[in-house]
């Protein structure tokens, strides 16, 4: 699949995910559904949350100025504990900062 093919498939699913916080949780269920069918991707969609768990809409810019919090956005199906014993999240855990 070409480069050009996947751009396009990931502003596709960008595009539907930026209107799923305006939908009832029926109607983001059935377009989450619609949204894996339809797109190629190694992870299902999903919306990038704050610390309180407000969505973060880069499309709209809504909460725009707001940094995403991985334990509000990848803990809703991931087991956020075991996840932060990962490779990414440790990384620098050890180092001091400079004074």
């Amino acid at each position: 699949m070409s480069l050009r093919v996947l751009t396009i498939a990931a502003v596709i699913t960008i595009l539907m995910l930026s209107h799923l916080g305006k939908l009832t949780a029926d109607d983001r269920e059935k377009t989450t559904k619609s949204i894996e069918k339809e797109t190629v991707a190694t992870h299902q969609p999903f919306i990038l949350r704050d610390e309180q768990g407000n969505a973060i809409d880069p499309i709209h810019d809504i909460n725009t100025d707001r940094p995403y919090s991985p334990e509000q956005t990848c803990g809703e199906c991931h087991d956020y504990n075991k996840i932060t014993e990962g490779y990414h999240f440790t990384q620098g855990k050890e180092e001091v900062p400079p004074n």
